[in-house]
């Protein structure tokens, strides 16, 4: 599995992506990612293909930042996080139809705070295993 951490390149902020309500980690919101099955040599294309189609975002893929690996009820997971940048315009809003419901810019305090969102009913709920990635970026 692969993500990424997208910075805005005028502020401090990073980029969340929110997941659907259905499926693992239904509704919550995380650095945008996905699966992938190709082979290291590709990962970078393919990471880059798969968040053009999940979430509509342009992007170049970077360096390897972090590895954070996190154990599921069901499931061992390794996730690779790679340093990103925007080819094309700051995305507000995912594309109709793809996968991720929505988008955020966050500042990285924020995004690190026990909940996002100016009060209880707008909070921006992350996985544990988000924070523990946005805990690795931080030593990174």
């Amino acid at each position: 599995v692969a993500g990424l951490v997208l910075r805005s390149a005028e502020s401090d902020e990073l980029l969340l992506a929110k997941r659907p309500a259905d499926g693992l980690l239904g509704g919550l919101w995380e650095l945008p990612g996905t699966e992938l099955a190709s082979p290291r040599s590709a990962r970078k294309r393919a990471l880059a293909l798969a968040l053009e189609e999940r979430a509509g975002l342009a992007v170049e893929i970077g360096d390897l930042i972090a590895t954070v690996e996190h154990q599921f009820t069901h499931r061992r997971l390794c996730l690779e996080i790679f340093a990103t940048s925007l080819t094309g315009d700051a995305p507000t809003d995912p594309m109709p139809g793809a996968f991720y419901q929505a988008l955020s810019w966050v500042s990285r305090r924020a995004a690190e705070a026990p909940a996002l969102g100016p009060s209880k009913e707008h909070e921006t709920p992350l996985s544990t295993l988000t924070r523990k990635v946005l805990a690795a970026v931080g030593r990174a």
